[in-house]
């Protein structure tokens, strides 16, 4: 069989995943399309590696090469290879040592971080205090205009205090800091390097991380080899990852099979079974707290959104079991704005689905029809479809307009120039990160499609000082119900992640929960067998 035969023909298996005839289960046709795809060779000198190379096969291109400006998880995935951060995620979202060895907090504002010995950036060069302090002052810089700044708090000072220590200064506490510490927005740039203008973050790549780029083909693949001057001892335990560009889930699947990848990861929420005929392949789940969400934009002027009775009978017709078991295959969960995966979570939307109230609502307004902008991501595509059908039944057209993430960024984040979109927002490390999205006033990159609401905007400042407890867990509830009576952003299942290794090539520890998208991350533990 030809190999342009096989693609058709999973093609063909594919579109027909919403359409499964009676006498054929889902599972049956699922495994059938994997067979088919795990019957494609595609060529060796496509995916050429050297003995002690990982290759992994990532499903989107890199984006967004600075950190502190990064705005999408696909950009995360890559510079958690390179760059690191003062403290890092643990598996159960605890927070651990990172480039500070230790810290302590002599008051509710006050956060002394004490910097590791022995650090370098992998030009060679020592890491400094004032890499740190210089890194973190970049990105609460106004000017600068990093959107991570709001989720740093109200920071009145950041300073080297000596040799290897740095203090942040807090004008009012701020629960979710050290959380806010551990993402790749706050990596720890070379601030000599970056003055002199010797290194250009918007271009180029230079951190303390395990890895350091040495070659890069746009939306093909990257290359990384080990950085000699890494602080850990003994890592990282291979020379090389080769990351390939792969956007088909197909044509990973099939590399994956053929031995041309090592590792890769998946949206399609079936991959977990189209995995499983495929030998010595490890499947893992991964849970993360992402926030699958669909944006009904009530600034813009095209928007017919800016009608609150619009956006209710929106948030009425939509069934989130079925998002979640159709579109998600039942993985991950039915959420609120505070993601379940957290205590003090709100798992369920405060009101149940009415069809007949939002046809009504439909109907006085005169009818609706909208554009739904969609990534090119499997999953969001199936999620979109979900949608268009339960909003068909409350006589709400929806029309679907396909397009890849720099489209997507552009529109959606950048011009705020659509009308609705299903997106998903990475949650994090802790239940207070999330939410403030839902209120332009704190989050501010929300702004182009969010109007501000004054009792949320208070009611989230108050969230994000009050300490772990009783206290802040009421607050989630109310933050939940107030998102949901705007329906502006409306939650809707938290958001699954799948990662296939090859058993007989590498030996691999995949952490069970993510909130960064750090997907690999750790890649440095791994070896190749």
């Amino acid at each position: 069989m030809s190999l342009d035969r096989c693609n058709l023909e999973v093609v063909v298996m594919s579109k027909q995943l919403f359409h499964t005839p009676q006498s054929m289960s889902r599972r049956t046709l699922l495994q059938a399309s994997a067979a088919v795809a795990a019957s494609l060779a595609l060529p060796r000198a496509v995916f050429a590696q050297e003995a002690a190379s990982i290759v992994w096969g990532k499903s989107i291109e890199v984006s967004m090469i600075d950190p502190h400006t990064a705005l999408v998880g696909s950009a995360w995935q890559l510079q958690y290879l390179v760059y690191e951060t003062l403290v890092q995620m643990g598996d159960n979202y605890e927070t651990l040592p990172g480039l500070a060895e230790s810290w302590e907090t002599p008051s509710p504002t006050t956060y002394v971080f004490h910097l590791r010995e022995g650090v370098k950036f992998s030009n060679g060069r020592a890491m400094t205090a004032d890499d740190v302090a210089g890194s973190l002052s970049r990105i609460v810089d106004p000017k600068f205009g990093s959107w991570w700044a709001f989720q740093l708090g109200s920071v009145k000072s950041i300073a080297a205090t000596d040799a290897r220590t740095v203090t942040v200064e807090l004008n009012e506490p701020f629960t979710p800091l050290l959380a806010s510490l551990a993402a790749s927005m706050t990596a720890i740039l070379p601030m000599e390097e970056l003055k002199a203008g010797t290194f250009d973050p918007s271009k180029d790549m230079l951190g303390t991380g395990p890895f350091m780029v040495t070659e890069h083909q746009q939306n093909d693949f990257w290359t990384l080899k080990k950085n000699p001057f890494y602080w850990q001892a003994g890592l990282p335990k291979v020379e090389q990852v080769t990351v390939k560009i792969i956007t088909d889930d197909t044509a990973r699947l099939s590399a994956l099979q053929d031995g041309t990848i090592d590792i890769a990861n998946f949206e399609n929420p079936d991959a977990p079974l189209l995995l499983q005929v495929i030998p010595n392949v490890a499947v893992v789940s991964q849970s993360t707290p992402d926030l699958y969400t669909l944006v009904l934009n009530s600034v813009y002027a095209d928007s017919p959104f800016r009608d609150a009775k619009l956006r209710e009978a929106v948030f009425l017709a939509l069934d989130r079991e079925q998002i979640h078991q159709i579109a998600l295959s039942g993985q991950g969960a039915v959420s609120g704005a505070a993601p379940v995966n957290f205590e003090g979570s709100c798992p369920a939307p405060g009101k149940t689905r009415d069809v007949e109230k939002a046809k009504a609502l439909v109907q006085e307004a005169g009818g609706l029809t909208f554009e739904m902008l969609v990534q090119s991501s499997q999953a969001i595509q199936r999620i979109a479809q979900v949608i268009q059908q339960n909003l068909a039944e409350a006589g709400i057209n929806v029309v679907l307009t396909v397009v890849d993430e720099g489209v997507f960024v552009d529109k959606v984040f950048v011009n705020a120039q659509f009308q609705a979109a299903p997106l998903f927002w990475s949650a994090y490390a802790d239940p207070g990160m999330v939410p403030p999205l839902w209120e332009p006033s704190i989050a501010g990159s929300t702004g182009g499609y969010v109007v501000s609401e004054p009792k949320l905007a208070d009611l989230l400042a108050n969230v994000r000082k009050t300490p772990v407890g009783p206290e802040r867990t009421a607050m989630f509830k109310e933050v939940c119900e107030l998102v949901d009576a705007s329906a502006q952003m409306i939650p809707l299942v938290t958001k699954p992640v799948t990662v296939g290794y090859r058993t007989d090539r590498l030996s691999a520890v995949i952490q069970p929960n993510e909130g960064y998208n750090g997907t690999l991350r750790h890649i440095a533990e791994f070896t190749k067998l």
